[in-house]
């Protein structure tokens, strides 16, 4: 059962974080402090696209499908005319053309395919309230060998990130009308925003986007206000990070993160 109520309206009440890696060798670093670069300077945002996602669920609610043949029958031209929209446009040539010979299985799986293309489309920016998550250190900043942003929302002027959403965590999957595929927005984008309690450690904002999938968006540098070093970030990546901030002449903090000595948790520590 669900333990918590989604709030569309709700805020950040304070910094949000984003974990990034370095990459690995000469040619995997140079692109993804690129990226940063990028980031930091001119505050360009890539978007992810949710087939980019580790979690298999996320952005994929569970279709529903009716019960009644004469439903399927009465509603099919409306999917068809959705399925224009939905599909590549070879795929959706092929189902116009073979519609009506279509069984209920076939039927199923290519509205579930439609759906699946759709969610692909999206543009994605996740972001966490927590800096100090040894878990998501591992897992999205190369075990600790990459960075973490922060971002200071309450000094955006009115942009895409203003847009940021919490998750919803449950044990409940979202559920959606096969059927309806294309028409129940308020559905797709509160599956969009939910995802399963084992991941609510992560603590997670997102910023979606139509059509945004592996493309950029702006956001005021002026957000951007400290980087925190991984505890196995190499020297000379921090040195270079630092020199390239210092370039761009803002006011910056950067702090370096460490394993207790006492704990299983993170220290933050200011950094010169």
């Amino acid at each position: 059962m669900s333990d918590e109520t989604p709030d569309l309206n709700l805020r950040p009440n304070g910094p949000l974080y984003k974990y990034l890696p370095l990459g690995h060798g000469d040619d995997d670093h140079r692109q993804r402090m690129a990226w940063l670069t990028d980031l930091v300077t001119h505050g360009k945002v890539w978007l992810s696209s949710p087939l980019d996602f580790n979690d298999p669920f996320d952005s994929y609610p569970s279709p529903e499908e009716p019960q009644s043949r004469l439903k399927w029958e009465f509603e099919t031209k409306k999917m068809l005319r959705r399925l224009a929209s939905l599909l590549p446009p070879e795929m959706a040539r092929e189902a116009a053309l073979n519609f009506p010979r279509y069984t209920r299985a076939q039927l199923s799986a290519l509205l579930k395919q439609a759906a699946r293309a759709t969610t692909a489309e999206l543009g994605v920016y996740c972001l966490t309230e927590s800096p100090d998550s040894p878990t998501m250190w591992a897992h999205y900043a190369d075990n600790g060998r990459g960075v973490c942003v922060r971002f200071r929302l309450e000094q955006e002027p009115i942009s895409h990130l203003h847009a940021v959403v919490k998750v919803h965590y449950t044990d409940e999957r979202p559920r959606i009308p096969l059927m309806s595929a294309g028409e129940n927005g308020d559905e797709v984008y509160n599956a969009l925003r939910t995802k399963a309690t084992h991941w609510r450690y992560e603590q997670e904002w997102r910023c979606i986007m139509a059509a945004g999938a592996h493309k950029t968006m702006l956001v005021h540098p002026v957000v951007i206000d400290s980087i925190i070093f991984g505890f196995n970030c190499p020297a000379d990546h921090r040195e270079e990070i630092k020199q390239m901030v210092r370039a761009t002449g803002r006011a910056f903090s950067f702090f370096s993160i460490r394993p207790c000595d006492q704990t299983f948790s993170l220290i933050l520590n200011p950094e010169p």
